[in-house]
């Protein structure tokens, strides 16, 4: 795999850098998926070229079967992407070179980009007030993106799936929710059958383990293998704000309500909300758009048989249930 990948990155190598000579060495690292409780479903794989500290280009290779729809998806979402955002959004954007098959599985060769990824989704609220610029500049990045591609307006119904509801539902019982708040959250997807949101396109996993930053300013996007043509405004930015809280959930820990709190109060996200306001979606803490939010997060976990993901998002409902 490591040969025809290097020959592939020769090959594109013009689309990669026209100011470097092509490489005298390539040098592929893979990154420690197996480490992580449920790995994803592709390997990802860094290119570094001639004895360089950061990597030109990553190739990403479906594990199994499973996972070629993800790899394909991806690679068909950033070819679309590159041609149809202004460049000030598609600068952020990992280049895509190659799309194809290795091995037999599917699998994209991608311009890799600057900057490096701060993962502080599980510092709470105190460290997260240390990085209100890095926040702001994701949050700004991702309102533009959901106004330039704008999509016709989605329901509820068409976003989660009924099947995705009842595996919820489920998740629910195993964690042992009382019957008061089991009822509770079906009273809240009952009302939420009616609803329907402005919507546009989303990165479908806005959290920060998806973003690079330099010098605190947003420098790419990465991980599209969750983008979604037509999603509420409101998902990717409400996906970044509850992943701050994901952590202690995904340990198995109830979310603290008064740190899920204070991070709410941060001055980046009030910012969100006055932008979601201005278009008539409320995403107060309890409010329909943050519990819609959970429930498809759920249904993407549910999708990707990552059950420990799966019961940290139904702890997040909880948290929000309890907040009205």
């Amino acid at each position: 795999m490591i040969e025809a990948l290097e020959r592939l990155l020769r090959e594109h190598w013009p689309q990669v850098s026209a100011e470097l000579e092509p490489p005298r060495r390539v040098h592929f690292l893979k990154l420690g998926l197996e480490e992580y409780p449920e790995p994803g479903g592709a390997f990802v794989l860094l290119a570094f070229v001639d004895g360089r500290r950061h990597p030109v280009a990553v190739a990403k290779v479906a594990r199994e079967i499973e996972g070629d729809a993800g790899v394909e998806h991806e690679g068909r979402t950033l070819a679309h992407l590159q041609q149809s955002l202004p460049e000030s959004l598609a600068s952020k954007l990992p280049k895509l070179m190659h799309s194809g098959r290795l091995n037999g599985r599917a699998s994209v060769l991608l311009r890799a980009l600057p900057g490096s990824v701060e993962l502080h989704n599980t510092w709470g609220a105190r460290r997260a007030q240390n990085r209100q610029t890095c926040m702001e500049s994701a949050l700004q990045w991702i309102w533009e993106l959901v106004q330039s591609l704008p999509a016709p307006p989605i329901a509820f119904r068409d976003w989660v799936e009924r099947e995705a509801l009842g595996a919820c539902l489920e998740d629910v019982t195993v964690l042992g929710w009382d019957q008061t708040a089991r009822h509770a959250l079906e009273k809240r997807i009952e009302a939420l059958e009616s609803q329907v949101w402005p919507a546009g396109h989303a990165h479908g996993d806005f959290f920060p383990g998806n973003l690079l930053f330099h010098r605190r300013q947003l420098t790419g996007v990465i991980d599209w293998a969750l983008a979604d043509a037509r999603a509420p405004l409101f998902h990717d930015a409400l996906t970044y704000e509850l992943s701050f809280a994901v952590g202690a959930a995904r340990a198995g820990r109830a979310p603290d309500a008064s740190e899920t709190r204070r991070v709410h109060e941060l001055g980046a996200f009030a910012g969100m909300r006055a932008r979601m306001q201005s278009v008539g979606i409320d995403t107060a803490l309890g409010a329909d758009a943050r519990v819609a939010t959970l429930l498809a997060l759920h249904q993407s976990a549910w999708r990707c048989g990552r059950r420990v993901m799966r019961r940290a998002f139904v702890h997040l409902l909880h948290a929000e249930i309890g907040a009205t």
